[in-house]
């Protein structure tokens, strides 16, 4: 009975010292912290990571109806593009938005306009948005419906069936995605298309 009460005590331990190390709440399963479609963070979450406690935000509008993405004949190495958190919940939207701010300290153009924004949700400003890579853009075309219907229901407006600049570079051009058909396509750094930002958390 003692050698049963000592190996249950010892495998308790093991447990709660695994779940200590690598950052796991048991509870976090049961009762997510985030959903998708939640209006919250600045905005409305549409996607979240398995535990319910991290995930992207959407702005509830458009930060521009039309900006350029940067100059054709600038190499920006904004070349990142991945749905994946890292290292304080950095994207690769966020490191791309960086590298495109470093280039364009100032000027109107799409990295610089979502840099800027900022919004106050619960007495929280939330100042760290930026330009969408187009995998996070890909997702947002999924989720349109639920990001239109949200922004809408809280004073926001629907993303509009047109071109939206990702922040993935491709040499001279930069990546955007239509939320009209769903198609992916290189455009001239030059062109004016719409912004929405996101931010993660």
């Amino acid at each position: 009975m003692r050698s049963f009460i000592v190996r249950a005590l010892i495998l308790t331990l093991t447990l709660f010292n695994s779940n200590f190390i690598h950052g796991v709440n048991p509870s976090s399963y049961l009762d997510p912290l985030y959903k998708v479609g939640d209006y919250d963070q600045g905005g409305v979450i549409f996607f979240v990571t398995p535990d319910g406690n991290h995930g992207l935000v959407a702005s509830i509008n458009d930060i521009s109806a039309g900006a350029p993405w940067g100059l054709e004949t600038d190499r920006v190495g904004a070349l990142s593009n991945y749905i994946q958190f890292g290292e304080n919940y950095t994207t690769a939207g966020k490191l791309n938005t960086q590298l495109i701010v470093d280039k364009y300290p100032s000027g109107s153009y799409a990295a610089n306009l979502c840099k800027n924004y900022s919004v106050k949700m619960n007495g929280i400003t939330y100042n760290d948005w930026y330009l969408p890579c187009l995998k996070e853009l890909g997702l947002m075309m999924a989720m349109q419906e639920t990001i239109n219907s949200i922004s809408v229901a809280h004073g926001g407006t629907a993303i509009q069936k047109n071109f939206y600049w990702s922040s993935f570079e491709a040499t001279s051009t930069a990546w955007n995605q239509s939320f009209d058909n769903a198609g992916q396509e290189m455009m001239n750094k030059g062109n004016l298309y719409r912004v929405r930002a996101v931010r993660a958390f």
